[in-house]
């Protein structure tokens, strides 16, 4: 059982990667945007000095939405490589969803703290189409079962590939709450 920590770190040496049987037989294999880390869509860690560096490096992002509709959809239209860019929206975000498409917004993360709410995905994804979506991110969802219920998505007219995003492993939460194994020697 994890438990809180409150002097604790956790460092790369205290966690364990179990590999598993699976499909891919090269990393060539996995699309690109698959095979990167993306940072959890919070205020605090993504900002315009860090959105510009890790666009200029090509890294998938994702912008939050914790902010007024105006300062995202600048800080979207300042990232000269869009590509990889995930605009940040709710479920019920529609003028937010309007002004990032007339920004040129097409890659969409329905930032939602239960992922499972399989009828509201679908309301907003039906209501999405008058939109353009290339791509689409989903969050949270922690399990198989909760990304076969939604893999349908992926054949919605207009999306090209759809991402679960995996909210675990957050960059400020999951350190505070991991036990430090080296505690246990």
């Amino acid at each position: 059982m994890a438990k809180i920590l409150k002097d604790k770190s956790i460092y790369y040496n205290d966690v364990n990667l179990i590999a598993q049987r699976c499909q891919v037989s090269s990393r060539s294999d996995i699309p690109k945007e698959l095979n990167r880390i993306i940072v959890s869509p919070m205020q605090s860690i993504v900002g315009k000095t860090f959105a510009h560096k890790a666009n200029e490096l090509g890294l998938s992002l994702c912008l939050h939405r914790f902010c007024e509709v105006k300062e995202e959809v600048e800080l979207f239209e300042s990232l000269p490589n869009k590509e990889n860019v995930f605009v940040s929206v709710g479920l019920k975000d529609w003028d937010r969803v309007s002004a990032l498409a007339n920004a040129g917004a097409d890659n969409w993360l329905l930032d939602m703290a239960n992922g499972y709410m399989v009828d509201e995905i679908n309301t907003f994804i039906h209501n999405m189409s008058d939109f353009p979506m290339k791509k689409l991110m989903l969050g949270n969802i922690h399990t198989a079962e909760g990304f076969f219920d939604l893999d349908y998505i992926s054949n919605y007219p207009g999306v090209e590939r759809l991402f679960v995003l995996e909210l675990l492993v957050e960059v400020l939460v999951q350190p505070m709450i991991l036990q430090d194994t080296t505690e246990a020697q």
